[in-house]
């Protein structure tokens, strides 16, 4: 039996593949065809292993890698929080990160339900006193009339231009969701109206008991990479519950940690120059020029 993809599927599982290991991510593929679909959303998120990487080879990849180059301290300390008591099975093995910004984490032997993502705090603040929400209403018309919840160019440029001030004064943070939409009374859909008219799957993590969904309406949607990746919901109460969409959660659960044994130390060399080169030999901490020192040795 053949699996028939289009162009835009077969680039996307190319773009995921550079990640991924084939064997778990066509097998995902297989039970989750609309996985492909999510691989823009984290093709920029690495994986750094914590449980069987050093704390030198994790050191020496934060020297040369964009995603995580400001995490240092804080991996450290998980990294010797792990290792100083390896059966604490709240200890982290996995840990997610993109442009210096973390996203979550998990264990070896967790399922979907257990990654430990951010919660509120990840998300672009979007409280009253700072956001002009017109442009909302537009941006929902246009959204809910398509069958796929996507957000297009041109909602971005809508978007982008309406809050260009919040976003160039960092008083709206994109470094993970980089768009959303809080919907009006029109838009508030039924939690299974919702799941069924987008053919989406929604995860809620970090819950003792699975939410009674039945009274759910739609409030917010966050999008990375024009897709949707959390979706919040108000129970009749106003109370507030932050969902995952699984197709997202296996495109991350599908990547593949990196190999930090094995670094370009040209790239390494070429990364602290450029550093050098950008704000003077006095930026580089003692790591960086030991590294230095190590190659004249």
């Amino acid at each position: 039996m053949y699996i028939n993809f289009d162009h835009q599927t077969l680039q996307n599982v190319r773009c995921h593949l550079l990640t991924t290991p084939c064997s778990i991510f066509v097998e995902i593929l297989k039970k989750h065809p609309m996985v492909s679909k999510y691989a823009p959303a984290v093709s920029n998120i690495v994986c750094i292993d914590l449980l069987n990487a050093s704390w030198e080879d994790i050191q020496n990849y934060c020297l040369i890698s964009n995603a995580a180059n400001g995490l240092q301290m804080y991996l450290k300390h998980l990294h010797q929080t792990l290792h100083t008591n390896i059966k604490d099975r709240f200890q982290p093995h996995l840990v997610y990160v993109e442009n210096d910004f973390i996203i979550g984490s998990s264990r070896y032997s967790s399922d979907l339900t257990e990654f430990v993502l951010g919660g509120v705090e990840i998300l672009p603040d979007s409280s009253v006193n700072k956001i002009d929400k017109s442009i909302f209403t537009e941006i929902e018309r246009e959204l809910f009339s398509n069958n796929e919840l996507r957000f297009n160019n041109s909602l971005y440029r809508k978007f982008n231009n309406h809050f260009s001030g919040l976003i160039q004064s960092h008083k709206y943070v994109t470094n993970f969701m980089d768009a959303h939409v809080e919907v009006s009374n029109g838009f508030k859909l039924k939690f299974e109206v919702f799941c069924a008219k987008f053919n989406l799957s929604i995860t809620f993590l970090s819950c003792q008991n699975e939410p009674q969904t039945q009274d759910f309406v739609l409030h917010k949607i966050y999008f990375k990479n024009k897709l949707p990746i959390v979706i919040v919901f108000q129970n009749p109460e106003g109370l507030e519950f932050m969902g995952w969409n699984k197709h997202f959660l296996l495109a991350l659960h599908a990547i593949r940690p990196v190999d930090t044994r094995f670094l370009d130390r040209k790239a390494t060399v070429n990364a602290l120059l450029d550093k050098i080169n950008a704000a003077g030999i006095e930026s580089l901490n003692d790591r960086e020029l030991g590294f230095l020192d190590s190659l004249s040795n």
